[in-house]
C-alpha cells in the first residue's frame, strides 16, 4: 500500500482513540507454554507441497517452516488458497503433493470470523466457570479480559447483549487460556472498533505462543508479525521480514522489471506489458480492498455501540451496506 495512505490510516486511528485511557499498570498472566527450552524449534515444516482446488492449481512446489514462538502473517490475494492452507495445517485437508509435517505434540486452535456460536443466554462469568474448573484459572481469565477492556459490568451481561467485537475477544481469551501451542487467527480485527483493536494488538503482542494471522489489515500484520508466509505466483513462500519491508522489495522488483519489457520487441513486449499492467491493477484492487475492509471493521464496531433507535444508527447502517457491496464487487473483479 502507498506509504502516504498507510500514514493517514494510522493517524486516523490515533485520532479516533483519543480519550481512551489505559490503566497505568495492568496485571499480567503467566502461561505454561512459554518454555524457553522449546522456543526456536520448528513446529511446522512443508517440503515442496502442492494443492489443487478442482481443476485449478492453488500452489505447488512450496517449502516453508514455522518455529515455536514466531508470529507469522499469512497473506495473499483472495482465492489464492489461504483458507485451504489453514485447513491443511489443522488436518482438515491433505496435501496433493509433497510433505507437510506438524509436530504431533502441537495443539492448534483456530479463531474463525464466526462468533455466533456462544450461548447467548449465559453471562461471561458463567462461560468462564464452565470452561475453567479451578478458581485460579477463572482468575487468570478475568485478568486477561480486564487487560482486553472488559470491566465488571460487562462480565455479568448475557452474551446476546455483547457486540460482535466483544464476543470475538471472549473467544480469543478462551483460546489463549487453553494454552494451545499455535493460534491461527482469521481476520481477528473484524467487528472491532478502533479502541478494541488497540487492546487486541497489545494482548497479541505479549502472547508468547506461536501465532499465524490471516488478515487484510496490513497495519496489524506489520505491527505484530516479524515473518510472513506469502501466497503469490502459484507458491507459498516464507519471507524473513514484516509486511512493510516485503511490500517495498516487491515494488522495487516490479520497477526493475519494467525497463526490461521496454527493450523487448513484438509479442513478447506486449505480453510483458500486459502482465505488468495486470499486476499493477491487482495491487490497486488489493489496496482498495484493504481500505474498504478497515472501514467495515470500524463501522461494525460503531454500530455495535448503538441501538436501532439512535440517531446515527441508520446513517452508519446505510454506509455499512454500501461498503459491504463495494467489498463484494472488489472480490469479483
Amino acid at each position: 500500500m502507498d506509504q502516504q495512505i498507510k500514514s493517514r490510516l494510522h493517524r486516523l486511528e490515533k485520532i479516533e482513540r483519543e480519550g481512551v485511557k489505559k490503566p497505568k499498570e495492568e496485571a499480567t498472566v503467566a502461561f505454561g507454554w512459554d518454555d524457553p527450552a522449546k522456543r526456536g524449534r520448528r513446529i511446522i515444516e512443508a517440503s515442496r507441497i502442492g494443492k489443487r482446488f478442482g481443476e485449478r492449481q492453488l500452489f505447488a512446489d512450496s517449502s516453508f517452516y514455522v518455529r515455536r514462538g514466531e508470529k507469522i502473517g499469512l497473506i495473499g490475494p483472495n482465492g489464492a488458497g489461504k483458507t485451504t492452507l489453514i485447513d491443511m495445517l489443522l488436518g482438515r485437508a491433505s496435501v496433493d503433493e509433497g510433505r507437510l509435517w506438524v509436530t504431533p505434540t502441537a495443539r492448534i486452535a483456530y479463531l474463525t470470523q464466526d462468533v455466533n456460536d456462544l450461548d447467548g443466554s449465559r453471562t461471561v462469568l458463567e462461560l468462564l466457570g464452565d470452561a475453567f474448573a479451578l478458581r485460579t484459572e477463572v482468575g487468570k481469565a478475568r485478568t486477561l479480559l480486564a487487560n482486553m477492556g472488559f470491566d465488571e459490568a460487562m462480565l455479568t451481561k448475557p452474551m446476546h447483549q455483547l457486540s460482535l467485537g466483544e464476543r470475538t475477544r471472549i473467544k480469543l481469551a478462551q483460546l489463549i487460556l487453553q494454552e494451545q501451542d499455535v493460534l491461527v487467527l482469521d481476520e481477528p480485527t473484524n467487528h472491532l472498533d478502533l479502541a478494541s483493536r488497540e487492546r487486541l494488538e497489545d494482548t497479541l503482542g505479549t502472547y508468547a505462543g506461536t501465532l499465524i494471522i490471516v488478515s487484510h489489515d496490513r497495519y496489524l500484520i506489520e505491527k505484530l508479525c516479524g515473518k510472513l508466509l506469502v501466497i503469490e505466483d502459484g507458491a507459498v513462500r516464507r519471507r524473513e521480514s514484516g509486511y512493510r519491508a516485503y511490500a517495498e522489495r516487491r515494488t522495487d522488483r516490479d520497477a526493475d522489471a519494467r525497463p526490461q519489457a521496454v527493450g523487448e520487441r513484438g509479442s513478447r513486449e506486449d505480453e510483458q506489458a500486459r502482465k505488468a499492467s495486470k499486476q499493477a491493477e491487482e495491487r490497486r484492487r488489493e489496496e482498495e480492498l484493504l481500505l474498504v475492509t478497515t472501514r467495515i471493521s470500524y463501522l461494525l464496531g460503531e454500530i455495535g455501540k448503538l441501538k436501532p433507535a439512535d440517531a446515527d444508527y441508520a446513517k452508519l447502517d446505510a454506509e455499512l451496506a454500501e461498503q459491504i457491496a463495494k467489498k463484494r464487487e472488489l472480490g469479483r473483479t
